[in-house]
């Protein structure tokens, strides 16, 4: 009729709004914001970037990028801090991996935070030492980025708020209309809840709440919130951590890692923990949704989701794995089983290829990146970017 819209698309190919089921939204904001490593092929590639914008950065004044990889270079090993230190004299730097599992640092860093050969690895974290020293390299893994988390100058809501609308609208150009928000802090509760009140918050944010205890205890209060701002915000999920990465060895695996015979990743929360946030979002009616890559933290939640189903046999509580990342055979049927929902993420399989099976081994990686495995015993697998 009269009132019928008509776009001639002239043989482009039109798809359906995606929605990415893993983001980080704030971080990505960040990312577009200060310096981008990706694609670098080696620390002085880098270290040649930082020189130049040193040169014009007022002293003392921070520095920060993510996105290195040392996976993806010529030389597969940690940078040092000494390799910073050369061309930041006077700038404290903070360099997160591609994963977000790890900082690379620069003299001046540790020196602000008291890190020292003395400082010992936090639980759930290590401080990556010089060889056949104590003397810390530089690189901070999992909870050992706690460290230095009191002194990286925090953001101000504004701030926040403007890499938050510039990543929404990136995203929007990539395709995306419904994003899941892995990790989400209460500042950005607050600016998703403006942003939808104006009617702002383009594409729609589905809240995992960060596993603080106020911002728990608010929301709590108020139980899950559903549909919000005519079903542009929903806040009804909980992201919690069972271990790190592997492109860093965080990742919690049943045995070492094949190219690293003493590691076997990080616990990055204690069980005991891990187990009462668990519960506890269950009794107010929340999702959980945690993040574990390894076999052993992957079997670790699975155990947790089933000693919580024997408490309440009549209640699915559509858990989520974030990553699911690599899984003990032994344990893929139990997802369907247990109605967890793994979540994850294609880029993991495309950027660890090269190197993956170096780091499980032949027979681990028969669990590793198993999509088909997973969907042939009928469970859904939501997408993440």
């Amino acid at each position: 009729n009269e009132n019928t819209q008509l776009l001639d698309l002239k043989g482009m190919t039109l798809i359906p709004g995606l929605t990415d089921a893993h983001a980080h939204i704030g971080g990505t904001g960040k990312f577009l914001q200060t310096l981008n490593f990706h694609g670098t092929t080696s620390a002085s590639e880098i270290v040649s970037i930082v020189m130049s914008v040193a040169n014009r950065t007022p002293p003392g004044e921070w520095i920060e990028g993510r996105g290195w990889d040392q996976n993806d270079w010529r030389v597969k090993k940690f940078p040092t801090s000494a390799l910073l230190d050369k061309v930041t004299p006077n700038n404290p730097v903070a360099f997160r991996r591609v994963d977000g599992h790890a900082y690379w640092v620069n003299q001046k860093v540790l020196d602000l935070a008291g890190i020292t050969s003395e400082t010992p690895d936090p639980d759930g974290g290590r401080i990556i030492r010089l060889p056949n020293s104590n003397t810390p390299s530089g690189i901070l893994i999992d909870n050992a980025m706690l460290l230095i988390s009191d002194i990286i100058p925090t953001p101000s809501l504004e701030l926040k708020k403007r890499r938050i609308v510039q990543a929404l609208s990136y995203s929007l150009k990539l395709g995306l209309t419904t994003i899941h928000d892995a990790g989400t802090d209460s500042d950005e509760v607050a600016i998703y809840t403006a942003l939808a009140s104006e009617g702002r918050l383009n594409p729609r944010v589905y809240v995992m709440l960060d596993d603080e205890e106020k911002l728990k205890e608010k929301q709590f209060k108020i139980g899950p919130q559903i549909g919000l701002f005519d079903d542009h915000l929903t806040i009804r999920a909980i992201k919690l951590y069972a271990d790190g990465a592997l492109g860093s060895r965080g990742a919690l695996l049943l045995e070492p890692y094949s190219d690293d015979s003493l590691n076997s990743g990080l616990p990055v929360t204690p069980e005991s923990e891990l187990r009462a946030s668990f519960a506890e979002g269950i009794k107010y009616g929340f999702q959980i949704a945690i993040h574990a890559i390894g076999d052993s933290g992957n079997r670790l939640v699975l155990d947790i989701v089933e000693d919580n189903l024997a408490l309440d046999l009549q209640k699915n509580h559509r858990s989520r794995i974030e990553h699911a990342q690599i899984l003990s055979l032994d344990d893929i049927m139990r997802f369907n089983i247990l109605g967890v929902i793994p979540s994850m993420q294609p880029t993991h399989c495309t950027s660890d290829m090269p190197w993956a099976e170096d780091r499980i081994g032949s027979e681990r990686i028969k669990g590793a990146y198993a999509w088909r495995k997973l969907l042939d015993t009928g469970v859904v697998i939501p997408g993440g970017s």
